[in-house]
């Protein structure tokens, strides 16, 4: 979010909750999307030391922690907890609890740009919400700013594909840009400034990629063949309209990479 939506977020003493349905896209390729843990931080301008930090805690009926002398309000916002520190608040996101375990996303079908968007529009919501829980906060508590909310972390948790559903269960994997510690499924994970749900979008682009055989060289040679400028793709609206997904998959990066545009 740029700062200058945040300092209108700021600006505001009242919030609407976003609501997050899970959508099925239509196809036959099923996989299962959780995001979780979604982290955003902003740094004060001013240190919030121990008095501070304990009057903001009494007005809300809490204990700073022991040890860390962190201060965190959970629910401040539905689904949302807050770390309040010396420098700075991070606003976390868990993701929704149905029937005892957290809802997960079914993504399905075999058009990338739908699914993108649908994921898309769920990060987006999450860190709307995430900003102006702490907007919110900032403005409750006269907590100045001088920066914009970042990304500091993210859990991005995938299964139903066979090459992920094929690692036993048994097995733990811990790196840096992705973990399973689940029987089943595995979360790609983020740190400072790395923005949520690329990994898994670009892991799901390349899986149907290779799930639809594509003909590349076929493809490639034809656009070489006959287009020369965005404006050739007209007069092939209705041959490229027959193509199958992942070749105007394709397509649309070859043209992109050539002119800038997309079909």
């Amino acid at each position: 979010m740029k700062k200058e939506n945040f300092i209108r977020l700021l600006k505001e003493e009242s919030s609407k909750r976003s609501f997050l349905n899970s959508m099925t896209i239509g196809g036959a390729n099923k996989l299962f999307w959780r995001p979780n843990n979604y982290r955003r931080r902003i740094t004060l301008s001013k240190v919030l030391n121990s008095i501070g930090k304990t009057a903001i805690a009494s007005t809300l009926g809490l204990q700073l922690e022991k040890h860390s002398q962190l201060l965190f309000i959970k629910d401040f916002f539905p689904n949302i907890t807050l770390m309040v520190g010396k420098f700075k608040v991070t606003a976390i996101w868990s993701q929704n609890v149905v029937a005892g375990e957290k809802e997960v996303f079914m993504l399905e079908g075999d058009d990338f740009r739908a699914i993108e968007r649908f994921i898309n529009s769920k990060k987006f919501a999450i860190e709307e919400s995430l900003d102006r829980s702490l907007a919110v906060f900032l403005s409750r508590f006269k907590l100045l700013t001088n920066s914009s909310p970042v990304w500091v972390w993210h859990e991005d948790f995938l299964r139903g594909d066979d090459y992920i559903d094929k690692i036993p269960a048994e097995v733990v994997i811990h790196s840096k840009v992705f973990k399973k510690v689940y029987d089943k499924g595995i979360e790609a994970v983020g740190g400072l400034g790395v923005e949520p749900t690329i990994s898994i979008k670009n892991f799901i682009k390349n899986r149907m990629r290779e799930e639809f055989r594509l003909d590349y060289n076929c493809v490639d040679e034809w656009a070489r063949d006959n287009i020369f400028c965005l404006e050739d793709v007209n007069q092939f609206e209705s041959y490229i309209k027959c193509m199958s997904f992942g070749n105007r998959l394709f397509l649309s990066d070859w043209l992109f990479e050539r002119f800038g545009g997309l079909v």
